[in-house]
């Protein structure tokens, strides 16, 4: 899955139909094209994660001449999803041009965490660091020049409760010398405000075993081949349940619900990787959303977003709809062991960029879609030639609709089972919070909604380092609203 549409369009719609665009999960597992770095050592949107600088003193900072202040400035700590559940790879990378100073090392012995929960609670007792790194999800980058240092990073998660928590870790980099002979002590490497949210934990926990579920859900390069090595169709089985039910040296075979042939795969040294059948969990949230969604028609509050996976191989598509638009929902799954970024609340007045409020859900819930044929799609866009539109048809047509959240909470916020009341499409001075919620959406905040609603100032993210804000007197009424900035 890719990213929606690039930011050039962002000043042809107005926020409240742009909105829907941003609530769509940043996939982690994206590959970076071939050749992409040929000439450009700018790392592609992809490929970032929360980093910050290596920190030096105001000293330190004046004894370091300006190419060498440049080269400290591009040594980063990134922190990447790995292969295996709430495991990380933590790594400080070189990304700038020309001369390479000695590289820094990182002094793991004095490794330190913290894991704050959304009420301020320090979990960092949960937190592991090790020499040895994981294998990222994500590809390498192509565009970093030298990654110096990688470490594993294991946050256990038995014993937290479901939240948002905000990771910042710290290790002091030994001290070393610029080429004029300037020595640098005291540099720490360290990464902040790096997000993550924890689900409740699956009982049991998915396993390689007869009977473990998975979810049909194509991925760009996903083939699926029944028994006797025929294709099968990714229309006919897209979105459905797929069982575990056989398993021999040679091969893996898997029923799929409300279909008479079976999925055959080579057998894989990690179960939870396969492209295209992600694990399914069960648990209290998901059966809640289920019993309170299946079936029901559903509108969104700053409008709707979704993705088309087409029905022959290439990039899904990612569209938007709005917030006169419904979607029925036709079933809710949660997934195991996939890294998504996701973005709290919309994103307004901008197309894409960073999320200030971004963080990695390691476990989401897929929400399966009946988009109506008449839905008027504000617009769509994929990086496949041939994909086609959202209503197209051919081999570029829909196997199937869908979107994913993070949680009940993220998806609870984002749907209402009522059309919007109001015929303002866009903010106005003299609204209440209830308008602006059916217009923008919900604010970039975690926490309860009732929370929210008492809020006087609500902040949406914009184009970074910028926000969107609508400000509420003791009335409950807008004020003034408007981005903080705007890049020149």
């Amino acid at each position: 899955m890719l990213r929606p549409l690039t930011l050039v369009f962002a000043s042809l719609l107005p926020a409240a139909i742009a909105s829907p665009f941003f609530v769509l999960p940043a996939p982690l597992k994206a590959q970076t094209p071939a050749g992409i770095c040929a000439g450009n050592r700018t790392p592609p949107p992809w490929a970032h994660n929360r980093f910050a600088d290596i920190k030096l003193s105001d000293a330190q900072r004046a004894a370091v001449r300006a190419n060498e202040l440049r080269f400290a400035a591009h040594q980063r700590m990134y922190i990447e999803p790995a292969t295996e559940p709430y495991h990380f790879v933590l790594s400080v990378r070189i990304t700038g041009e020309g001369d390479r100073p000695p590289t820094p090392q990182v002094d793991l012995t004095r490794f330190t965490a913290h894991l704050i929960s959304s009420e301020g609670r320090d979990y960092g007792s949960h937190v592991r660091i090790s020499a040895k790194a994981p294998q990222p999800v994500q590809a390498p980058n192509p565009c970093d020049t030298i990654v110096p240092f990688r470490a594993g990073l294991t946050i256990e998660t038995r014993g937290l409760p479901p939240d948002l928590y905000s990771l910042s870790a710290r290790a002091p980099i030994a001290s070393f010398k610029l080429r004029d002979g300037t020595e640098i002590t005291g540099a720490n490497a360290s990464v902040d405000g790096w997000h993550l949210y924890v689900p409740r934990p699956p009982r049991p926990a998915p396993a390689l075993r007869i009977g473990q579920q998975f979810l049909v859900l194509p991925e760009a390069s996903s083939l699926y081949y029944d028994e006797e090595g025929r294709e099968i169709l990714r229309s006919q089985i897209a979105m459905h349940p797929a069982t575990l039910a056989l398993m021999t040296p040679q091969r893996w075979t898997f029923s799929v619900e409300g279909f008479s042939r079976r999925i055959a795969i080579e057998p894989r040294s990690d179960w939870t990787q396969i492209s295209g059948l992600p694990p399914l969990v069960s648990d209290a949230n998901v059966t809640s959303l289920n019993e309170r969604y299946d079936g029901k028609r559903v509108w969104g509050r700053g409008g709707l977003a979704a993705l088309c996976a087409p029905g022959a191989a290439g990039a899904e598509l990612s569209f938007g709809a709005p917030a006169t638009e419904s979607f029925i929902v036709k079933r809710v799954f949660r997934v195991y062991k996939s890294s998504y970024e996701f973005g709290i609340g919309p994103q307004v007045g901008a197309w894409s960029g960073g999320r200030q409020s971004s963080f990695v859900d390691e476990s989401p819930v897929v929400i399966w879609l009946d988009v109506p044929k008449n839905t008027k799609f504000v617009s769509s866009g994929g990086y496949s030639p041939g994909a086609g539109t959202p209503s197209g048809s051919g081999d570029g047509a829909c196997a199937a609709y869908f979107t994913m959240f993070s949680d009940a909470w993220d998806m609870d916020r984002a749907y209402t089972f009522s059309a919007s009341p109001y015929a303002q499409s866009e903010v106005a001075a003299g609204m209440t919070r209830e308008q602006v919620a059916r217009i923008l959406g919900y604010p970039a905040v975690y926490g309860p909604v009732e929370k929210i609603m008492a809020s006087k100032a609500w902040r949406y993210d914009n184009l970074p380092p910028f926000s969107y804000w609508v400000y509420f007197d003791d009335n409950g009424r807008v004020t003034k609203f408007g981005t903080d900035g705007r890049l020149p």
